[in-house]
């Protein structure tokens, strides 16, 4: 596997503890399988390995930084219309996972990626699946002092328990021509968020892609909600 090497020594005055090495990792090529050593490896759940060998699905990246447990793998999907969503959309509601998220993100194609490294302009997908590790967060969390009983630390960072690796989570490129929202149907148990930055949103108040985004979670929401709510009360 090849690795993208872009600026990679970087110094995280804040954040981080010490100077250190960043770049990202291809995990993943596209027409080779994800094999169940690897979804062993990861501990990902059940259903992420039927997801990820989906003939639309391409390359994929392990971004790190050196100390980080760098455990977020992402990947590249080529979606070129409603059959082919509609397709990553069944295997997505298939995976057996407490959670599942799915992000909302105005633009026509992935390009920043992890901590320093971009994919080119002109890749042309329009969706991105991502999901973290578990397996890889423990023993790193196990690793690092403790400053006092019962916490440890990692630069300005201070945790009593260890983080929670993310859940699988797809990216859909609303910007892209294959993403048509009034065509898609995300089941009420799937959350589903606007994936751009507050700055954005102010920059862009009239876009017509922000504002269709900003209606389809706020819809989603309420869906959320009041199928949430008819659960408990059966329950």
């Amino acid at each position: 596997m090849r690795t993208i090497s872009y600026a990679v020594s970087i110094l995280f005055l804040t954040c981080f503890p010490a100077s250190g090495i960043s770049s990202t990792t291809q995990v993943a090529s596209e027409g080779q399988p994800i094999s169940q050593v690897q979804v062993d490896h990861y501990g990902w759940p059940d259903g992420v390995i039927d997801l990820l060998n989906n003939p639309l699905r391409a390359d994929g990246w392990n971004p790190w930084f050196s100390e980080w447990p760098n455990d977020v793998n992402v990947y590249e999907f080529k979606i070129r219309g409603s059959d082919d969503l509609d397709s990553i959309m069944r295997q997505l509601t298939q995976i057996h996972s407490g959670e599942i998220r799915i992000a909302l993100n105005p633009a026509s194609e992935p390009r920043s990626l992890g901590f320093t490294t971009v994919l080119p302009e002109g890749n042309d997908r329009a969706a991105a699946f991502s999901i973290g590790s578990q397996n890889l967060i423990d023993p790193w969390y196990l690793r690092l002092p403790e400053s006092e009983p019962g916490v440890r630390t990692f630069g300005v960072h201070r945790y009593s328990e260890c983080p929670k690796a993310m859940p699988p989570t797809l990216t859909l490129y609303v910007g892209h021509s294959a993403i048509n929202l009034d065509e898609l149907d995300i089941p009420a148990d799937i959350e589903v968020t606007a994936q751009m930055s507050d700055s954005y949103r102010e920059a862009h108040t009239d876009d017509a892609i922000v504002q269709n985004i900003e209606q389809f979670v706020k819809e989603h929401k309420r869906t959320r909600e009041l199928a949430q709510t008819q659960k408990s009360e059966i329950d």
